[in-house]
């Protein structure tokens, strides 16, 4: 398959659907919202990413959009700090400025998704993007993206914080106190710190005694960090505070059940995420809207 192009925020203009119209300078077809659309829908840490990069070897795809991390940058934040806006990395800020876009505007990321235009001319057929989440992005979405296919990745706290420590991105970056400092010490003191940091930081609220057990000696065995370890039980604890997956799923069953399929992200690979995401779109997408390989 030839190379998928990725679009840039740079390429892109927002406006809010709530405008009476859209601006004198638009142009027919440019809007996103007309296209065939593709969206991944899940927390931090559940796959979805990894998915879109492998989904150009068994799709057809015209492009991918830029990503939640991107248009928030672009977007979401200028919208709420105006002339103060900076580039947030701390998540717990990013979390809140988004939090504020909603005030402002209900639908979060899926206003934003909705009032795109395109600036350059892309190829007909499917667009990608990653990602949505909670309801009432998911709910904007399905409302304003009539052409739009859900792709919702199931997964629990205990592996999202697993991966997150594992991949250790520097965009996941959080203050948290000072309860990680100093030494591992021993094996068991080492275990022992973990749960107490998980504690701490309110992961334990999310999961059963198994899911602890299990996520306590899982990070032991890796010999993650403890500083690593708080800041990225931090980020999936703040994430559950705006965002449920539960309710967002069942958002999707009782509005868009035909437009939506459900992956089970704990038990598939990478590739065999990409492989069912794709298979479902295969079998849903219109063949006018499918781009030629």
């Amino acid at each position: 398959m030839s190379v998928t192009r990725h679009v840039s925020s740079r390429d892109l203009r927002w406006s809010p659907t709530s405008l009476p119209a859209r601006s004198a300078t638009s142009q027919l077809g440019m809007a996103v919202a007309d296209r065939p659309m593709l969206i991944m829908i899940g927390l931090t840490g559940s796959g979805k990413t990894s998915t879109v990069e492998r989904l150009a070897e068994r799709l057809p795809i015209a492009a991918v959009l830029p990503d939640r991390r991107e248009l928030t940058d672009a977007f979401i934040i200028p919208t709420v700090l105006g002339a103060r806006s900076g580039r947030l990395r701390d998540r717990r800020e990013r979390f809140e400025a988004t939090a504020a876009f909603r005030n402002r505007y209900p639908g979060g990321m899926g206003e934003i998704l909705a009032g795109l235009e395109c600036r350059i001319d892309l190829p007909e057929g499917l667009l990608v993007f990653d990602g949505l989440r909670g309801t009432a992005e998911v709910s904007f979405a399905v409302d304003n993206l009539p052409r739009a296919l859900f792709a919702a990745f199931r997964v629990g706290p205990a592996t999202r914080l697993s991966r997150l420590c594992g991949r250790d991105d520097a965009f996941d970056e959080m203050a948290v106190d000072g309860s990680a400092a100093g030494p591992q010490g021993g094996d068991r003191d080492y275990l022992q710190r973990i749960r107490d940091i998980l504690i701490n930081q309110g992961f334990r609220e999310l999961v059963g005694d198994a899911d602890m057990d299990r996520t306590v000696n899982g990070l032991s065995d890796a010999r993650v960090p403890l500083d690593t370890i708080a800041r990225h039980a931090a980020i999936v604890v703040e994430e559950s505070r705006y965002y449920d997956l539960d309710t967002t799923l069942a958002v999707l069953q009782r509005h868009a059940v035909e437009r939506t399929t459900v992956v089970d992200a704990e038990a598939l690979s990478v590739d065999g995420l990409a492989e069912a995401v794709a298979a479902y779109a295969r079998r849903t997408i219109a063949p006018d809207d499918a781009p030629t390989a």
